[in-house]
C-alpha cells in the first residue's frame, strides 16, 4: 500500500523501506489513522488528516491534487488520481489488489455495500517537495520535459486548442483563394457575402480559442509558482549540513527566481511558439496538396527551416553562462546586503564595487556569447522569409501562365507561404524561450540538486518524562550519561561543545562525528527520524528571528497553548516592557537583519529562549543559550531557579563559558570538557 501512495505522490519508495514501515507499527480496532501517518513518516512520507462527515461530501475526493487513503472494513481504499471526470482507485486487502474507475454515485454504492461507516477518516500523503522529480535528471533537456510533464494535463489542453486554432486559421487563405476565384468568374455579391460572414465566424473561433489558450496557461501559470514557492520552503529548510558547507542557502533560495523565468518561457512558448509550429505546420500540408512542385518546395521550405535551428548551435551552453554569470551578480549583491559591517568603510564600498564591476563584466561577456547564436537565428530565419516569399510567387506565376495552378489558388498559396515565411522569421525568437528554460532549469538543479537531510527512520516516541542523553566513543564505551530530568554543563564555548548540540539535534543527519555517536532514551541518533526527535529536542543558539509577527516569532503558528503560559515566560526573561514599546506589540512584524532595530540583541536572544521553552521540549540543548541576556542579577537569578527546576519537563545540556557561568554551573548535576577532532563520517 506505502509504495502505491508513494508512487502516485512522485516519491521513490523502495520496497524494502514500505515493508519495514509498515511492520513497524501495530493497531486495534478503528483506530488505524494514528499508527499508519506513524507508519508513513517512517518511510519519508507525509501524511494529513481529514474526514468526511457524509456521501455528499465524497466530491472533495475530485479536487484533492495528492493521493490518499481510508479502511472499509478490512480493505484499504486508495485514491491514486481522477482520469475524465472518474476517480481512480485500488482496493487492497488480504486477497490481493484491485482496480477500480468510479464516479460520486458509484462510489457511494460501493462503500455502501462494502460496510462503510461515517464519518469516514482519510489519509493524504502530500508531497513533500513539489519538483522532487526533477531532482538528479541526466541532463538539463530532460529536466525541463519533466517540469513540463508536471503539467502535462494542462499542456494537453493549450495544445489541441493550438491545433483548433491552426486549422481553423486555414480559413484566410481558402476563403482569399475563393473570393479571388468567385470574382474572376462571376463577381456575385452574394457569394462574397456568404464568404465574409464564414470568414467572420472562423475568426471568432480563433479568438475565442485563443482566449481559452490563455486562462489554461494562467492556472497552469499560478499551479507552477505554487508548487515552487512550496517546494522551496520546504527544501531549503532541510538542506543537509554538507550542502550548507558547500553551497550558501541564500543562493539556493535566490535560484527559486528561475521558476519565474521558467514560467515566463514557458507562457511565450504555449501561447506563441506553439501556434507558430502548428500554423507553419498545417500551412506546409495545404500549400503541398495545391501542386506537386509545390509539395516539392515545401521538402525544401522544411531543409531551410532544418537550417534555421542548426544557425545557432552553441546558443544552450551560452545561456547556461549566462545564468551562471547573472546569479554570480545577483550573489554578491546579497552579500552585500548583508554585509552591514564589512561594506561600510572606504575599503569595503571599494571591494563591493570592485567585485561588481568584474562580474558585470563578465555577465556582458557572456551574454554577448549567447546572444550570437541567436542572432543567427533570426537573421537565418529572415532570410529565408524573403526567398520563400520571392520563390513562391515565381513559381506560383508560372504555374498560372502554364494554367497549372488557378489565379485563387495562387493567392492562396501566397497567403500560406506568408504565413510560413513570418513563422520561419520569428522562429529565432521563439527559440530564446527554449534555452531561457533549459538554463533556467539547470540553475535550478542547484537547489534541486542539492543534498537533503534524510527522511523516514525511527520515530521517536514520546514519553511523559524528560529524554535520557548517552555520549558514546567508537569503542562503545558511554563518554558522557545525562539521566532523564539531569542538568549537565560542557565548559567551554568550543567547535567541539556546538558540535556534539548538533549531533543531538540532527544536523549530522546520518552521520556521527569522529569518536563520538550519540543516543536518545537509547535510540541512535543517526537512525532516527529527524521530525519526531526535532519535535522533543530544542536547541536554544545565538540571535535568529524572522520577518513575521512577534507572537508568531515566540510561538510559530497552530500553538494551541493558553496565553498565561506565554506571558508567565515573557516576565520570566523580561520580555514584556520590550514588546509593548512595539507600535503593534506582539503582532509587530520583525527585521531579521534590522539595523538598530526596535529590539536589542539581547532582547531577541531572550526571544530565543522563549521559543525553546514555550514548545516544552524533553531535552533542552543551550549553545550559551544562557549568556548575553541582558538581565539583572535579580531576573537571571530566577530564570536560572525556573529553568534548573526539577519539576520541569526536560532534561538539560548546555555549553557555557567556564569563566562568565559559575552561576549555571552551580546548578548543574555534572560538568565535562569533550574534544572532537578530524571530520565527520
Amino acid at each position: 500500500m506505502l509504495e502505491i501512495l508513494a508512487k502516485s505522490a512522485g516519491h521513490d519508495l523502495p520496497l524494502q523501506v514500505a515493508r519495514e514501515a509498515a511492520r513497524s507499527v501495530r493497531w486495534t480496532g478503528e483506530d488505524w489513522v494514528g499508527p499508519v501517518a506513524k507508519a508513513m513518516r517512517r518511510a519519508g512520507l507525509k501524511a494529513s488528516r481529514f474526514a468526511m462527515s457524509g456521501p455528499q461530501e465524497l466530491s472533495r475526493l475530485r479536487s484533492l491534487e495528492a493521493p490518499a487513503v481510508t479502511r472499509v472494513g478490512e480493505r484499504w481504499l486508495l485514491l491514486v488520481g481522477e482520469r475524465s471526470g472518474a476517480l481512480v482507485l485500488r482496493v487492497v486487502d488480504a486477497l490481493g489488489e484491485e482496480a477500480l474507475r468510479l464516479r460520486g454515485p458509484a462510489l457511494t454504492r460501493w462503500l455502501a455495500d462494502h460496510g462503510a461507516t461515517w464519518p469516514m477518516a482519510w489519509l493524504a500523503i502530500e508531497p513533500q517537495l513539489m519538483y522532487a522529480a526533477l531532482s538528479r535528471a541526466p541532463t538539463d533537456l530532460r529536466r525541463l520535459l519533466r517540469t513540463l510533464g508536471l503539467e502535462r494535463r494542462g499542456i494537453a489542453i493549450v495544445l489541441v486548442y493550438g491545433v483548433a486554432m491552426a486549422v481553423a486559421s486555414l480559413a484566410v487563405p481558402l476563403a482569399t483563394g475563393a473570393l479571388v476565384n468567385t470574382i474572376s468568374a462571376t463577381a456575385m455579391l452574394e457569394q462574397i457575402v456568404i464568404l465574409a460572414v464564414m470568414l467572420a465566424i472562423a475568426l471568432g473561433a480563433v479568438a475565442f480559442l485563443r482566449v481559452l489558450q490563455l486562462v489554461a496557461v494562467e492556472r497552469i501559470h499560478r499551479r507552477w509558482w505554487v508548487r515552487g514557492a512550496t517546494d522551496w520552503l520546504r527544501r531549503i529548510s532541510h538542506t543537509s549540513r554538507k550542502s550548507r558547507q558547500s553551497t550558501s542557502n541564500r543562493d539556493l533560495t535566490n535560484r527559486f527566481l528561475d521558476v519565474a523565468i521558467l514560467q515566463k518561457d514557458v507562457a511565450a512558448l504555449l501561447l506563441n511558439g506553439s501556434s507558430l509550429v502548428l500554423v507553419m505546420l498545417v500551412s506546409l500540408v495545404l500549400l503541398g496538396f495545391y501542386h506537386p512542385v509545390l509539395l516539392a518546395f515545401d521538402a525544401v521550405l522544411i531543409l531551410g527551416i532544418g537550417g534555421v535551428l542548426l544557425a545557432g548551435f552553441g546558443a544552450t551552453a551560452g545561456a547556461k553562462r549566462e545564468a551562471s554569470a547573472r546569479w554570480a551578480v545577483f550573489a554578491w549583491m546579497d552579500d552585500v546586503a548583508g554585509g552591514r559591517l564589512t561594506f561600510a568603510g572606504p575599503r569595503g564600498r571599494a571591494l563591493a564595487d570592485g567585485r561588481g564591476e568584474f562580474l558585470l563584466r563578465d555577465w556582458l561577456h557572456a551574454r554577448g556569447r549567447y546572444f550570437r547564436p541567436l542572432l543567427r537565428h533570426v537573421i537565418a530565419g529572415a532570410g529565408l522569409e524573403v526567398v520563400a516569399t520571392v520563390a513562391v510567387l515565381a513559381i506560383g506565376g508560372s504555374l498560372v501562365m502554364s494554367q497549372e495552378l488557378e489565379l485563387g489558388q495562387l493567392v492562396a498559396a501566397s497567403v500560406l507561404v506568408s504565413q510560413i515565411g513570418s513563422g520561419v522569421g520569428r522562429l529565432g525568437r521563439q527559440l530564446d524561450p527554449i534555452y531561457e528554460g533549459i538554463a533556467a532549469v539547470w540553475s535550478m538543479s542547484q537547489a534541486l540538486d542539492a543534498e537533503l537531510e534524510p527522511s523516514g527512520g525511527e520515530v521517536l516516541p514520546r514519553l511523559p518524562a524528560p529524554l535520557a542523553v548517552e555520549l558514546v566513543d567508537d569503542a562503545g564505551a558511554v563518554v558522557m550519561a545525562v539521566a532523564p530530568g539531569q542538568r549537565a554543563a560542557l565548559v567551554g564555548a568550543s567547535d567541539s561543545h556546538s558540535k556534539v548540540l548538533d549531533l543531538l539535534y540532527g544536523f549530522c543527519g546520518r552521520t556521527w562525528l569522529p569518536n563520538l555517536s550519540a543516543r536518545l532514551d537509547g535510540h541512535d541518533v543517526h537512525l532516527l527520524e529527524i521530525e519526531s526527535m526535532r519535535d522533543q529536542v530544542a536547541l536554544v543558539r545565538g540571535g535568529e528571528v524572522v520577518c513575521t509577527t512577534a507572537l508568531e516569532n515566540l510561538v510559530g503558528v497552530g500553538w494551541t497553548g493558553h496565553p498565561s503560559e506565554l506571558d508567565a515566560l515573557l516576565d520570566l526573561v523580561d520580555l514584556h516592557p520590550a514588546l509593548q514599546r512595539l507600535p503593534n506589540a506582539l503582532q509587530q512584524e520583525l527585521i531579521p537583519d534590522g539595523d538598530a532595530g526596535p529590539l536589542s540583541e539581547s532582547e531577541i536572544r531572550r526571544i530565543v529562549l522563549v521559543r525553546a521553552l514555550i514548545a516544552g521540549p524533553r531535552l533542552l540543548l543551550l549553545d550559551l543559550g544562557l549568556d548575553r541576556l541582558g538581565l539583572t542579577a535579580a531576573k537571571r537569578a530566577a530564570l536560572l531557579d525556573w529553568l534548573f527546576d526539577r519539576r520541569r519537563p526536560w532534561t538539560i545540556l548546555l555549553v557555557t563559558d567556564s569563566v562568565h557561568s559559575r552561576d549555571v554551573l552551580a546548578r548543574c548535576d555534572h560538568q565535562q570538557v569533550i574534544r572532537i577532532g578530524g571530520s565527520e563520517r
